[in-house]
Order: structure tokens, then sequence, then C-alpha cells
């Protein structure tokens, strides 16, 4: 699961993550989300997998001029992978802080595949998205792509 706290909302957003190990009867891999108000006021959203795969390994980067947190890569079960010599773009949620409603984001320009295990940074109206894909292994921080926002591409 991820974290996502926003001090100047007083909210602190969950988001997906997985209990236990595969090897774990009761592994599991999470498609929601919950928020906790500093109140202490609670609310659990659940989206149907259509809408929101099951995400684990993701980033979740909070945009204020759209008020939204993008929910970039993700791990998901086997069924999800690429297969062998497939190539899958990474995928990009965006989800309304006003709403609470969750979108696949179409997002134009040459994708850096499926990645998960990575790093993800706001700088002004990108989110930098550092990974490395060595052996069909995410293991070294060393290639670097860039979501801009004001237009939804990748760029490098």
């Amino acid at each position: 699961m991820t974290k996502t706290m926003i001090r100047s909302k007083g909210l602190t957003v969950y988001i997906g993550g997985e209990y236990d190990d595969y090897y774990d009867p009761d592994f599991m891999i999470y498609n929601d989300v919950i928020c906790e108000w500093e109140d202490g006021t609670m609310k659990h959203y659940g989206y149907p997998e259509s809408v929101f795969p099951c995400t684990d390994f993701h980033t979740a980067t909070y945009y204020p001029p759209h008020n939204v947190i993008y929910i970039i890569g993700r791990f998901g079960y086997d069924y999800d992978h690429p297969k062998k010599d497939e190539f899958k773009p990474t995928e990009v949620f965006a989800l309304s802080l006003e709403t609470f409603e969750i979108h696949k984001v179409d997002v134009k320009g040459k994708s850096p595949g499926w990645i998960y295990f990575h790093k993800a940074k706001k700088l002004k109206d990108k989110i930098k998205i550092s990974y490395s894909k060595k052996n069909g292994q995410f293991d070294r921080l060393d290639k670097k792509a860039c979501l801009n926002l004001t237009t939804l591409e990748w760029v490098y």
C-alpha cells in the first residue's frame, strides 16, 4: 500500500497494496483506497477490477492543480504481467480528491513499459520516474522517464 499525506487537506490516503507474501494462502493484492482525515474520520472506497486493477509496488503522487493523486505502475498478479517479449505500457490512474472516483489516464508518448518497484518524485508539473530493467527484473534506478502533467505525455 502506498501512503500519500496531503497536509493542506488534513488527509492521508492509502492506495492498494498486498497482504502477506505470495506463498501465504491468505495472500491478496488490493484495489481499494482508504482515506483518513485529521479528525479521525475514515472512509473506504472499493472499485471494480475493470476500473482499478489490483495494484501493488506502485507510486502515488499528489498534484494540486488537478486535485488528483496519480498512481503509476504496478506489479499485480502474474496474469497481468507482459508475456516474454511482449510490451505493455505503464499504467497510470488518477484518483480525484473531490469525488474519489478513479480512472485510467490515457498517456501519450513512448511509455517506459510495465514498471514496478520504481521511485517517483514530483518536479513542478512533472513526475520523474526512476527505474531499471535488467534480465526482466527492476533492480537499479538508473533510467528515467517523466510524466508531464500538463500534457499527460511521457518525456525523457
